[in-house]
């Protein structure tokens, strides 16, 4: 049975189809820029302090710098109130000059903002400052909630409708809302569709990379998944640039989100599916187009016979046709059918290759006293098959007692190749045994033993029987659902430390990402060194993860992130350079460190649970998505509370990455393996 990876082979690993795709799937990687890190411009803070155009009524020729001096308090560092102002009172403007006022209150009539010419921001529209500035953090929260469950949401969905289906249904979603956002008549509308962006942004990078990396060679899936990184990196320069030229929040929405409709109409025309994804779905002809559809650009032939090995001897689950009881119950339902004529196995579900014994009994009397004595399948079979699917083993019956004919027939494939070998003058294999590792994989537990006892005598080892005994062989193909990737131990040990890593590199991420106005320098300029920073960064990732690998680095990329964090504590407060210099060190580690997650997790994962296991890491670091603005939060009580969170934990995840095995240039896993 061959492998994809050897169909890939013959239509072009990275021919001019993948280079094509590749392009396209660069595209909506600028947008996720735009909508994630948008929020920094249409939420931006303008100097502001209270509304006291009261006192214009006793002094209507009153400077500006006069009204503030009469009606604002002034705070410690010697600056007007933001959020105080002295309580308006029914005197003249000679006795409030001469005495003052000693009360103040809040803001009682809105607030007067110093923004530029035309420039405004959900905080001078909606009023989100004072006792309300907390919702700006709470929006970006929402906002990285809405990824959390779009990594949910589009995992499965892509899992189970396709990588396309997926990638077409995320781009419709974020025009829809993205336009939404601009039309926002308050803050709490803003919030909620801010949530529905985030729910279809990201999950849109995350499954373009999955599909990358499904139709590529395995060397090239770095230099892929890094480009559209760099890609996503130069929406943040275009961003800034952007944002720089266009001040009003809501045209800028529109100028961020309306091109998607270009996109869309793009992919719609030239996005083909996964081909891998179709495989393990069953979906042969669907496959087989997609595929001669590939091979042609590439200027390759796809050999028939080579998917059809694919496909051949394919898995479905099955039991005994047992339609004898239709006749005594013709309307019976399916479920009912099979509760009253197959027994239940010890997992709880109904066996494949036993039935209960045809009996010549009315309906009434086998369902009050049920049927005591079994049999083989005497009429067949029934396939729990998707539409359209088939293979040997559905065609010929190949299950049961017959199952071990795949096998053979197999084997006798496999003979043609022993006898070319012989004939063109190669060894004859008599003497060379079948994988050990491929028996476990297929159930044939005794054949395995055999095969190992043999290695270990010649070998001059013990067989350790006890541990062999311990092995646990499972039917890989039924596993197909997220609930597996926790079933599974080598996948469960992997995702916890993924999703741990995850959660450590988004923290950091965002934490910075999203504060670039706290350190000193101009926002446009400081947004702007941010997303410059990105490309050496990826660049930089890129290499070391072609010529190093994916631990070492993920590793070195983490640690190195988190003591940047902590060493801007160290650094005076008077010396602004110097910590945004540092931020932008930390900023490009956790670039680069995010770039590998989505190459190192995609690969540790198979086929049929990839999109799962990705979108579950996802979700985690939506997690940390939510929680990064509500940490700045407390800085209140301490300045230094935020860094050390971001600190801390990055570098705990560097020393767990080094628990995770090495994947540089390993072949894809298509289902899920005992290990």
């Amino acid at each position: 049975m061959s492998s994809f990876g050897q169909v890939l082979r013959e239509i072009g690993e990275f021919g001019l189809f993948q280079k094509r795709l590749l392009i396209i799937s660069c595209i909506p990687t600028v947008f996720c820029a735009f909508v994630t890190f948008g929020q920094v411009f249409t939420g931006m803070s303008f100097p502001h302090h209270c509304n006291t155009d009261w006192i214009l009524e006793r002094g209507p020729n009153l400077t500006e710098e006069e009204q503030k001096n009469l009606t604002l308090p002034v705070n410690e560092d010697g600056g007007f109130e933001s959020c105080k102002m002295f309580t308006p009172v029914d005197l003249d403007l000679e006795t409030i000059e001469a005495y003052g006022i000693n009360s103040t209150t809040e803001c009682t009539d809105g607030w007067d903002y110093e923004a530029p010419e035309g420039a405004s921001s959900i905080l001078t529209e909606f009023d989100v400052v004072c006792d309300k500035s907390s919702l700006i953090g709470v929006s970006q929260s929402i906002y990285m909630a809405g990824i959390f469950f779009g990594a949910l949401a589009f995992g499965t969905i892509s899992d189970r409708f396709g990588r396309r289906f997926s990638i077409l249904l995320s781009l419709l979603l974020q025009l829809l809302f993205g336009v939404a956002v601009a039309l926002s008549p308050n803050i709490y509308a803003y919030t909620v569709f801010v949530f529905f962006t985030g729910v279809s942004g990201i999950p849109i990078l995350m499954s373009l990379t999955v599909m990358s990396m499904e139709w590529t060679d395995p060397s090239k899936v770095a230099v892929c998944t890094i480009i559209m990184m760099i890609v996503n990196s130069s929406g943040l320069l275009v961003l800034a640039g952007i944002a720089y030229l266009i001040r009003d929040w809501r045209i800028l929405q529109l100028v961020l989100s309306v091109p998607i409709v270009l996109v869309l109409a793009i992919f719609f025309c030239f996005l083909p599916e996964s081909a891998r994804w179709l495989i393990t779905q069953g979906r042969k002809e669907e496959a087989l187009k997609v595929l001669q559809r590939a091979a042609q650009v590439n200027g390759r032939t796809i050999p028939e016979d080579l998917l059809d090995k694919v496909f051949t001897g394919m898995y479905f689950p099955h039991h005994c046709n047992t339609d004898w009881i239709l006749e005594p119950g013709p309307n019976m339902t399916e479920e009912k059918q099979k509760n009253l004529t197959l027994p239940v196995n010890e997992d709880g579900s109904f066996e494949s290759c036993k039935m209960f014994t045809p009996v010549d009994l009315d309906l009434e009397t086998i369902e009050a006293y049920g049927i005591n004595s079994t049999t083989g399948c005497t009429d067949g079979w029934d396939y729990e098959t998707r539409k359209g699917a088939s293979s040997t083993a559905t065609e010929f019956d190949l299950v049961c007692d017959r199952s071990g004919l795949i096998q053979i027939s197999q084997s006798v494939y496999m003979s043609g190749f022993l006898v070319g070998a012989v004939l063109c003058g190669a060894v004859n294999d008599r003497f060379l045994p079948e994988s050990a590792r491929w028996f476990l994989a297929t159930g044939r537990k005794e054949e395995a033993r055999k095969q190992l006892q043999v290695a270990a005598r010649i070998n001059g080892r013990t067989f350790p029987e006890e541990r062999f005994e311990k092995l646990e062989i499972e039917d890989m193909e039924k596993r197909k659902n997220m609930l597996d990737i926790i079933k599974i131990p080598y996948l469960r040990k992997q995702t916890s430390i993924l999703c741990y890593n995850w959660f450590s590199v988004s923290l950091l991420y965002y934490g910075l990402s999203l504060n670039v106005g706290d350190f000193g320098l101009n926002i446009y300029l400081t947004q702007f060194i941010f997303g410059l920073v990105e490309i050496p960064a990826n660049m930089f990732a890129l290499f070391l993860l072609l010529h190093v690998g994916r631990r070492i680095p993920q590793a070195g990329f983490m640690s190195f992130a988190g003591a940047a964090c902590l060493l801007t504590l160290a650094v005076p407060k008077d010396l602004p350079v110097v910590v945004t210099i540092i931020a932008i060190l930390g900023k490009g580690a956790a670039t680069a460190s995010f770039s590998t997650a989505y190459i190192y997790s995609a690969e540790l994962y198979p086929t049929v649970l990839r999109q799962n296991g990705v979108g579950l890491n996802s979700m985690f670091a939506r997690v940390a998505g939510i929680s990064a603005p509500l940490i700045r939060l407390l800085e209140v009580y301490h300045y230094s509370i935020p860094m050390v969170i971001y600190g801390t934990i990055p570098i705990v995840a560097g020393g767990f990455c080094l628990l995770l095995p090495e994947t540089r240039n390993v072949e894809l896993q298509d289902h899920a393996e005992i290990q």
